[in-house]
């Protein structure tokens, strides 16, 4: 059972603060509300600051008001975020869709430009919060059953160690993963039957071209597809592995072999999406093989480039998605490209 600490304005609040406990008790965990704290023995705001350390999540209500100030000049329910940030709390924010005092505004921008540990919600009324509540302490559930990040990453090796055998490709490389939570068992041998038709839906994402056809890859830890450089992969637990080639061959042009071109990256991790299946997972990408090679637009013309000293050869980012929507997902190859950029440069 987790202790979940309720943190919000009291006065003129009770309605919200009431759902919010019964979400909490609907999930099977502990409300930790400062109603309770009257009768210790030592101040109501050491009691909060000490139930905050003890508590197992923090969750954040955020209506009209700001709150009465402590003597830092800060409300208490701000100091009592601040404390759950300093700690690593889980945090979950709920923002109430109506205007606010000015100090509330400003509290608002800062819980909203907090990334890490933070999920966040909009509502309107005591029923939407406690959907929203009920949703958000479900995501943290399976966040909390989710593969580690060291475990993930370890998997990601595997797999790509095992692909490599059946891969002489050696040119740059985009590296895409999918690995649901929790994992599934996946039968890779009846998976062979349906590989005409998973070619199909790579070819019209994007991934292959029909008139290159496909090489069935039949192996002891995965089936997959082999399209002249493209290979996608399929694992017993689930994990969906696309190895890429991201290169645009442009005629006339003796170096579009040291061009990644941002724009197709774009388009190979749309393509990918469409083939994850289940809302909720690990997401991976990675550039392999980047010696001497750029991630920009192709140029209109010209054959001299110059090339770096040094540079990086691989990059790569992950991010754990509960629930993976495609705005979101977009989001985050947005900002994976132009970490690439940076890395990669011209």
């Amino acid at each position: 059972m987790r202790r979940v600490f309720i943190s919000s304005v009291i006065s003129g609040f009770e309605e919200y603060r009431n759902a919010a406990r019964k979400a909490v008790e609907i999930m099977g965990d502990k409300p930790i509300m400062s109603e309770g704290f009257e009768a210790r023995p030592y101040s109501s705001d050491v009691s909060c600051i000490s139930e905050v350390e003890s508590s197992d999540v923090y969750v954040l209500i955020m209506g009209a008001d700001y709150g009465y100030l402590t003597l830092e000049g800060i409300s208490v329910t701000h100091k009592k975020y601040l404390v759950a940030r300093k700690l690593d709390k889980p945090i979950l924010a709920f923002i109430q869709d109506c205007e606010k005092e000015e100090t509330q505004v400003s509290f608002q921008k800062e819980v909203e430009d907090y990334q890490a540990g933070l999920f966040r919600a909009k509502f309107s009324d005591p029923n939407d919060l406690k959907d929203e509540f009920i949703k958000g302490l479900r995501e943290l559930h399976l966040m909390e059953q989710a593969t580690s990040p060291g475990k993930f990453k370890n998997r990601i090796e595997t797999a790509l160690n095992q692909i490599k055998e059946s891969s002489l490709f050696d040119g740059a490389e985009l590296i895409i993963a999918w690995f649901p939570q929790p994992t599934r068992n996946i039968d890779i041998v009846t998976l062979e039957e349906e590989l005409d038709e998973k070619f199909t839906r790579m070819c019209s994402n994007k991934l292959a071209v029909m008139r290159n056809g496909y090489e069935p890859q039949l192996n002891r830890e995965w089936t997959g597809i082999k399209s002249q450089n493209n290979i996608i992969a399929y694992f017993d637990d689930g994990l969906t592995f696309f190895l890429l080639d991201p290169i645009i061959k442009k005629e006339g042009l003796i170096f579009s072999n040291n061009f990644v071109p941002p724009s197709r990256i774009k388009e190979l991790c749309s393509g990918a999406y469409e083939i994850f299946e289940g809302n909720n997972g690990w997401c991976y990408i990675e550039l392999e093989n980047m010696d001497n090679v750029f991630v920009h637009e192709l140029p209109e013309s010209g054959n001299n480039i110059s090339l770096p000293m040094t540079q990086e050869v691989s990059a790569y980012f992950n991010k754990l998605f509960i629930p993976i929507t495609q705005i979101v997902y977009n989001q985050w190859i947005d900002m994976c490209i132009n970490r690439f950029k940076r890395i990669f440069p011209q």
